[in-house]
């Protein structure tokens, strides 16, 4: 190149070298733009995996907590006195004619509606082949009860020894004519310590509630949440998984049947998808969400456009700056700097005016919204103040019949119940308290003050049963109870029983209790209130102390003792998980409620003898539970309260719990040996810890926490460490091929125990066989 060429170029070069920088500067843009993007396309990559697997545990968490809730109330429920009672019962007599049955109706209204995840619940006794449920008793097969698809099922578990299962899904019949739905169900076979099926208790769990389940976590229109059974058969699911076809179902169920691991993330093709899986020890059920594989990409979207803006950008630049010189471009931006500073000059003092102005008006509105911020806090201070007093009189202008309740529909005119009335019938208890006699703690002017105290009692213990709300009016309060249809005028009855009872216990002075007549609409409920009024004023000279009826006729259980069944079920769980001070502390109480009621020494004496019936029931005979020891005839020798008291507490507080934390110790040994000789004589097999709880009558999880706590790994971690063991001692001491030796330790092919065995030892089997074999040849 001649001098005069490089000269011209040098001085193009001068000329464009704004150019010719922005040109350039494309280069590193580029580069560190695409490396942001690989880089921003991994990490929401891996957020997408993590996300993914802090949902699918929430869920197996809440899962396995609804699952937890039903097993442990199967199993309060086997041990009641009344299923056990029915167990016991044979062909006859009937079920359907026994007082005892009403009670267990009862017990499987008041948990179905209890738990909102239940739908119904059945108790089928298999010698009088009849079901008991909600609604009542039928006869199985029976146009009453065509729910009935799943006592082959039960049988054929039954025959396995198992006792306890999940049928999941299962198709449920409510009505003869009704097409089948589509539910979860918890079965239970009673008794659960005898091999003969005498009685089946089947809990059926809502399919839309485990939809609601999952329609709690967030998911985006094209993503899929979904439960699978052990046989890999949908639950259900919620989002698009409708648009799934057989065939993308199997190939995301395919992933963990050829993977060993409990929860991982993997792509599939079909539909080109992030899966995330999650097993479940405890039903295994397994949790799956599937996400699709462009949701990454989507997410990086905004990067790709920010470096492509920028690159187009720049390149105009560089072509605008190519054609124009850059003393042209310096020359028009001193032109235009000179106009603004021209412009800025004259402006300058009315900028200034505007300023303080628009600064004035910003100081007046904030100081008129503190200034109104401060009146709201008042308001609320005040209206909280008021709110009790209100919301007492409101409830009596209902009671009075003072509040319409607006026919019209419209719902300004509608009375603003408590949230929790949620039921259509009503009912009220009107307190009165008693005339003051010598050596009572109160007087007659603390009337308001016992009032409020029997309102207050009122609320605390019903609660729990019913939704209520109390009222204080002069000389009485008043309960307003919101009533399910399930709850029978007995019920209510008992109720007020049990109001006055534990009145008189607390406050240690009695109330007369006027009980109103059910209301089957609000618009009753006024004049279910005046009734119970004017039933009460007739009683005034009675002698107190009494729960009226509507009619005014006085319950007679009234003054019969109660046998203090409260505290005998605290007594027996104590005993059963053998604490000594918490079984001292229940059997205290039992005695003091007895104490309390002022009955006699031999009442007394049977109520205990009571007690320990249902105990050797519960617990096995008195020579299990004692050794030699022959209680009733101990029991029946005893002649006066204290000799009775001291050997009630040493038979239920020392010597029982005692008995029961040995037998427990015993039989967690006999488990853990059953459970090491099972691995030793099946490692070949297809083993599961489902399959060793099942025949160690344990759960899984009572299983797998003792299995860790034993030898400090999970059930998995030694299975495989075992099988590894033994496919080294067939690799030194036969001459089996490597898939011969698979088979022999429990695996289906060769890849699958080289993998395990490299996983566990760094080496393959064929090297461990040729590096320990070597020195030896």
């Amino acid at each position: 190149m001649s001098l005069s060429q490089l000269s011209h170029w040098k001085q193009w070069a001068g000329r464009q070298w704004l150019a010719i920088i922005l040109l350039l500067s494309l280069i590193p843009i580029l580069f560190f733009g695409t490396i942001l993007y690989w880089i921003g396309s991994r990490i929401v990559e891996e957020e997408v995996e993590r996300s993914s697997q802090h949902s699918i545990i929430q869920m197996k968490d809440q899962m396995d907590l609804l699952t937890n809730q039903i097993e442990e109330f199967s199993n309060q429920f086997s041990l009641q006195t009344n299923v056990t009672e029915l167990l016991n019962i044979g062909a006859s007599p009937s079920i359907g004619s026994l007082p005892l049955t009403v009670t267990l109706i009862n017990d499987l209204s008041n948990f179905a509606f209890l738990l909102k995840s239940v739908d119904s619940i059945y108790l089928y006794h298999v010698a009088q082949d009849t079901v008991i449920y909600q609604s009542g008793v039928a006869s199985f097969n029976s146009s009453a009860f065509p729910d009935t698809n799943w006592l082959n099922e039960v049988k054929r578990t039954a025959a396995t020894g198992k006792k306890s299962f999940w049928i999941a899904p299962r198709p449920i019949v409510k009505f003869a004519d009704s097409p089948p739905g589509k539910t979860v169900s918890y079965i239970r076979i009673l008794p659960y310590l005898n091999n003969e099926m005498k009685a089946v208790l089947i809990i059926n769990i809502k399919e839309s509630y485990l939809r609601q389940l999952l329609g709690n976590f967030p998911l985006d229109s094209d993503e899929a949440l979904m439960i699978f059974n052990e046989n890999n058969q949908l639950i259900t699911a919620t989002g698009a998984y409708k648009d799934l076809s057989e065939e993308n179902i199997k190939s995301i169920t395919s992933l963990w049947n050829d993977n060993d691991k409990t929860s991982s993330t993997i792509r599939i093709r079909n539909p080109d998808s992030f899966v995330t899986y999650s097993h479940s020890d405890k039903n295994h059920w397994t949790y799956a969400l599937m996400v699709p594989a462009d949701t990454p990409n989507k997410s990086v979207q905004s990067l790709k456009s920010i470096i492509i803006i920028t690159t187009i950008v720049f390149s105009l630049l560089a072509l605008i700056t190519s054609y124009l010189s850059f003393q042209r471009i310096q020359n028009g931006v001193r032109h235009i700097v000179k106009l603004l500073n021209r412009s800025n000059g004259d402006n300058s003092s009315e900028e200034s005016t505007a300023s303080r102005s628009f600064d004035l008006k910003i100081d007046q509105i904030e100081q008129r919204i503190a200034k109104l911020m401060e009146e709201n806090h008042d308001y609320k201070q005040k209206h909280l103040e008021q709110n009790a007093v209100m919301r007492n009189n409101y409830l009596h202008s209902l009671l009075l019949g003072q509040i319409e309740d607006g026919a019209d529909g419209e719902a300004e005119h509608q009375p603003q119940l408590p949230s929790s009335f949620t039921h259509p019938h009503y009912s009220v208890f009107i307190i009165e308290m008693d005339a003051v006699k010598s050596g009572c703690p109160f007087k007659e002017r603390d009337e308001p003050l016992f009032l409020f105290a029997a309102a207050n009692i009122a609320q605390e213990l019903l609660s729990e049963i019913i939704p209520i709300e109390t009222v204080l009016i002069p000389r009485h309060a008043v309960a307003i109870l919101n009533l399910p249809e399930s709850f029978t005028e007995r019920n209510l009855q008992d109720a007020a029983e049990t109001l006055r009872q534990t009145i008189l216990k607390i406050l240690k002075h009695s109330v007369t209790l006027s009980v109103g007549r059910k209301a089957y609409s609000l618009q009753e409920l006024p004049d279910a209130y005046n009734e119970a009024g004017l039933t009460l004023q007739r009683h005034w000279l009675g002698d107190g102390n009494e729960v009226i009826l509507p009619g005014g006729t006085i319950r007679e259980e009234a003054v019969i003792a109660h046998y203090p069944v409260i505290w005998e079920d605290r007594l027996f769980r104590q005993i059963r998980s053998g604490d000594k001070q918490g079984a001292r502390e229940a059997l205290n109480q039992f005695h003091e409620d007895l104490q309390a009621q002022n009955i006699p020494f031999s009442q007394m004496k049977t109520f205990c003898l009571q007690l320990l019936v249902s105990a050797i029931r519960i617990f096995g005979n008195e020579r299990d539970m004692m050794d030699s020891r022959r209680l009733y005839d101990e029991f029946m020798r005893l002649n006066n309260r204290n000799e009775m008291s001291d050997w009630m507490f040493q038979v239920f507080a020392d010597s029982l719990p005692q008995l029961i934390e040995k037998m427990n110790k015993r039989q967690k040994e006999d488990i853990e040996g059953k459970m090491f000789q099972i691995i030793e004589n099946r490692y070949a097999q297809d083993l599961s810890l489902q399959k060793i709880a099942d025949e160690c009558g344990v759960s899984t999880s009572y299983l797998s926490e003792l299995f860790k706590n034993r030898v400090g790994i999970t059930f998995i971690q030694y299975v495989t460490n075992y099988r590894v063991e033994k496919a080294k001692h067939l690799l030194l001491n036969t001459e089996l091929n490597i898939a011969q030796i698979s088979n022999a330790v429990g695996y289906s092919n060769a890849p699958q125990l080289i993998r395990v065995f490299k996983k566990a030892t760094s080496t393959t089997p064929g090297d461990f066989r040729a590096n320990q074999k070597g020195p030896s040849e």
